[in-house]
């Protein structure tokens, strides 16, 4: 069974909303994740500094929640889970979530929204689901449309821009022909990312071959097998297990002198060579704090929430991979990189400076209160918007 780096924030006790408030019962909400702690605890910070904003959590307790998994404060109680270990782990998990009556579950990856929104389907009085860091929803079975979706579920699609990825592969070498691309064979986002990149490459005249894999320990092996095929660079979409391995596929890729890409500029920091697409990991926090914020003081009906759509391109380079593999990176990539590691150095600028800032920092609630919602408002899906999109989709399932 694949592992899972994997955080579960069980957020009880929370300022409750007006309805909830007149019985003296305080919600409880749980927070799951999957992957690579970094991405997760940028998220995080977006997700706790909304809450702070919104007064659920105070300062003093955000520095005492930094240094203990279990905390209990004034209005707020956070619970960790255990490392899960597999996707079977993922659903006790979350059954063990829904026996202590949550009211809201974050899902922070395509395999925890998929379980969580299977496990609540058939209540009469399901918890919210409100989902981030998902590339595709709809492939997922989370969602149809923006607008029609299960009455609990609502979140937000980060875009990967693998049409913008591959000829990042390109303009490093503008004479390759064949790439090899690794994905998990049970994640929607790496089945999903899989599909996108050989549809994109393809167009572009390269050849692609794939290898699917089932855990950890099928990485190394499936870089040999597409070694042995000849690829000349090894790209991977986003996906949990894959971003997990990306240290194992980093040696193999110095192993065999190979430049290894990865569609998420950050992830230079773990052993990719070349990192292009999103980044949005605050931004994705601070979404699902903000849903979550509202829905919890009875401000939104999920029901009628739309899904949000965010994107950007943005590319990272690790120069010291790059000298272990034997590549030389090219100029016009080096001028595009906001993160760049070289001697053992970690340099930031532009957006990615401003992630790094923003997950330090708390804005007052009146400096933000205005645009949130002015968003809240943008989401809102009117019956016509729903019965427009739902005739879409009858008509192309004809």
């Amino acid at each position: 069974m694949f592992k899972y780096v994997a955080i579960l924030f069980l957020l009880a006790h929370l300022l409750a909303p007006a309805a909830l408030a007149q019985d003296d019962v305080k919600p409880t909400v749980a927070f799951l994740g999957t992957g690579p702690m970094s991405p997760h605890n940028i998220a995080m910070s977006g997700l706790l500094n909304v809450l702070q904003s919104y007064g659920f959590i105070s300062e003093a307790e955000r520095g005492l929640l930094a240094e203990s998994p279990d905390f209990e404060g004034e209005r707020i109680n956070i619970i960790s889970s255990p490392e899960m270990s597999s996707i079977a782990d993922i659903g006790s998990t979350i059954e063990k979530a829904l026996d202590r009556k949550v009211d809201a579950i974050i899902a922070a990856s395509s395999i925890v929204a998929q379980t969580a929104v299977h496990a609540t389907s058939d209540m009469d009085d399901p918890p919210a689901v409100i989902f981030t860091r998902i590339s595709d929803p709809y492939a997922a079975g989370i969602a149809q449309s923006a607008c029609v979706k299960p009455d609990h579920v609502s979140g937000l699609q980060t875009v990967v821009p693998y049409e913008e990825i591959i000829p990042l592969l390109i303009a490093q070498d503008p004479d390759i022909k064949s790439i090899g691309a690794i994905h998990t064979s049970s994640d929607p986002d790496g089945i999903y990312g899989a599909a996108r990149i050989a549809d994109v490459a393809v167009g572009l005249g390269l050849t692609v071959e794939s290898a699917a894999v089932v855990d950890l320990v099928d990485l190394r092996p499936a870089v040999q097998g597409l070694v042995s095929k000849g690829v000349e660079a090894i790209i991977l979409p986003v996906d949990p297990l894959i971003n997990a391995g990306i240290p194992i596929i980093a040696q193999a890729a110095i192993d065999n002198e190979l430049p290894l890409y990865y569609s998420a500029p950050g992830d230079v920091v773990f052993g990719a060579t070349i990192g292009g697409g999103s980044l949005l990991q605050y931004e994705e926090g601070a979404h699902a704090g903000l849903l979550l914020a509202a829905y919890l003081n009875g401000d939104i009906d999920l029901g009628s929430t739309g899904i949000y759509q965010a994107g950007n391109m943005f590319v990272g380079v690790n120069l010291d991979m790059a000298k272990l593999q034997g590549v030389e990176i090219a100029e016009g990539l080096l001028k595009k990189a906001i993160i760049l590691i070289q001697d053992g150095e970690l340099n930031v600028s532009g957006a990615a400076a401003r992630q790094m800032a923003l997950a330090r920092s708390v804005g007052p609630l009146e400096e933000r209160q205005a645009d949130d919602a002015a968003l809240l408002k943008s989401l809102q899906c009117t019956p016509e918007m729903i019965a427009e999109q739902q005739a879409e989709l009858d008509a192309a399932s004809e």
